[in-house]
């Protein structure tokens, strides 16, 4: 059994999962997982502890850093907060694969509530009907998924991407 930890631990190094590291950047980072459990908040609050300018994400609006993300991140959850989004609520994504959707997840796993992912391709009675049936306080879309969402009460939208302007919030306004 030791044999297979030390193996393992000697993989995880040549791969670069575990260097050294400052100790003030190791006890932070402990700090954020005995927080906030094994997950994405607690990883991304280890991360920019450990590496704070390390490139955490790269998208159409170019790059983010672990520091920039975990503040935003943090921003974001208390906005969910201040709009009444509690631990057991559920919040629902429909997006493509950029930093607002990361940053979403994130927030609503912070806030204590569900991630509830919807599919790119469902139709608006889907959409309307799973986000009624699970109790979504809050739908998180990209603008190109409003067409889907015309049915839905527009207190519930947040948009995620977005080319234009709109009426709906958006998360970089939150």
């Amino acid at each position: 059994m030791l044999n297979d930890l030390a193996f393992r631990l000697k993989v995880f190094r040549q791969i670069g999962l575990v260097k050294p590291q400052l100790p003030h950047r190791l006890a932070i980072a402990g700090f954020q997982l005995a927080k906030w459990g094994p997950g994405f908040p607690a990883a991304i609050a280890a991360a920019a502890a450990r590496a704070p300018k390390q490139t955490a994400i790269i998208d159409d609006l170019g790059e983010i850093t672990c520091a920039d993300l975990r503040d935003q991140v943090n921003q974001l959850t208390h906005a969910l907060n201040e709009r009444g989004v509690e631990t057991g609520d559920s919040v629902a994504l429909l997006a493509r694969n950029h930093r607002y959707i990361v940053m979403a997840m994130i927030a609503i796993m912070q806030a204590g509530a569900r991630v509830l992912l919807l599919n790119t391709m469902a139709s608006g009675a889907q959409l309307n009907q799973l986000a009624t049936r699970e109790g979504a306080k809050f739908i998180i879309l990209d603008e190109e998924f409003l067409p889907v969402a015309e049915k839905v009460d527009r207190d519930q939208l947040l948009l995620a991407w977005t080319d234009g302007d709109h009426d709906i919030p958006t998360l970089d306004e939150l």
